[in-house]
């Protein structure tokens, strides 16, 4: 889960002495003013100490904004002290995590959650090597608060609508904020466009605050309809995703993909956003690529590293109708030879 609850103690006086920091808080100081906020630090894990911890620390703001929230600001993806990594013109990973959270009459301060949840998307960036961004989105296995009643089960990453990338002496930071959304959302931005839908949420919030009580925008059938009518006309913009599940075998004569229920689901939902608009489909694993190129015959081979599968209007439908996170094996009619399982 993104979000157990941990213990979590307040630190004392925030670090300075550190350029990429100072610059970070400059930028939070146009926002929220000079007042100070509460913060939390990794104190003798942290990394620059050669603790276990990945991240050096976390603020929260007292917002006013829209409606009362809390909003945290990550410390440590971006190069925070001197300049280590040869790109001048990016410090660190290049970004920072933000997230708005409802703040209830009261509460002193955010929940412990909140904080388990950055932390643990720091070690997802981590072990992965690779940067969050604005139009990235990511399905939590479960709710985004462990132990909490909230639909909010996928995260959307958008740029923080309060703060604008800066440069700092290590090389330019963003924000990027996470917000909070349900599974049919998560479909909806994956088989559309993850902009557009966040445009959409927008219009709702323009600050993207998390409430864990919010319901579906979809629930409302209006929005609904007009996102399927928007899905069927733009197709899907989410033309790679990437997975460690994905195991091929066969030869000439038989090819067959062994993927698991969440891949399954992304594929068959893709061929009507990707193929059917006439716009490849890729699929990466760390041994592996398959592409699925648009083509009037259907047929696969070999790339180089890469599966090539030559995916026509009619086979695309047919994964399309028969494709998605239940197990089985399913052959194609217009692709004999060609299985994806799941198991």
């Amino acid at each position: 889960m993104l979000g157990d609850d941990e213990d979590t103690e307040l630190a004392g006086d925030i670090v300075s002495e550190s350029p990429g920091w100072e610059a970070i808080e400059a930028a939070l100081r146009e926002v929220h003013g000079d007042g100070p906020p509460l913060h939390w630090g990794a104190g003798p894990r942290s990394p620059r100490l050669g603790g276990d911890e990945v991240l050096d620390g976390i603020s929260a703001y007292r917002a006013e904004a829209g409606r009362p929230h809390w909003h945290l600001v990550t410390f440590g993806f971006s190069e925070l002290y001197g300049k280590e990594l040869e790109d001048p013109s990016i410090s660190g990973f290049g970004f920072e995590l933000t997230l708005r959270l409802v703040r209830p009459p009261g509460e002193t301060h955010p929940p412990a959650w909140a904080m388990a949840m950055l932390r643990n998307l720091a070690r997802y960036v981590y072990d992965g090597g690779k940067a969050l961004e604005p139009g990235h989105h990511l399905n939590a296995n479960g709710p985004i608060a462990r132990d909490r009643d909230t639909a909010l089960r996928g995260l959307l990453f958008v740029t923080d609508p309060q703060l604008p990338a800066i440069e700092t002496p290590n090389g330019r930071v963003e924000f990027v904020q996470a917000v909070g959304v349900t599974l049919d959302e998560l479909a909806a931005i994956e088989a559309w466009d993850a902009s557009r839908f966040a445009e959409l949420l927008a219009a709702r919030d323009p600050l993207h605050v998390t409430d864990l009580a919010r319901a579906s925008v979809l629930a409302d059938p209006a929005t609904a309809a007009a996102v399927r009518d928007a899905t069927e006309r733009d197709g899907s913009s989410m033309g790679t995703f990437s997975t460690d599940r994905l195991h091929v075998t066969g030869d000439h004569r038989t090819l067959e993909l062994t993927v698991s229920p969440q891949v399954a689901g992304y594929i068959g939902r893709l061929m009507a956003g990707r193929l059917l608009h006439e716009r490849p489909l890729t699929v990466r694993a760390p041994h592996i690529e398959v592409l699925f190129e648009p083509a009037p015959v259907a047929e696969w081979k070999r790339d180089g590293e890469a599966l090539v599968v030559d995916t026509t209007p009619t086979l695309a439908r047919e994964i399309a109708e028969t494709v998605g996170p239940r197990p089985g094996v399913y052959g194609f009619r217009a692709l004999p030879g060609f299985t994806i399982r799941v198991p």
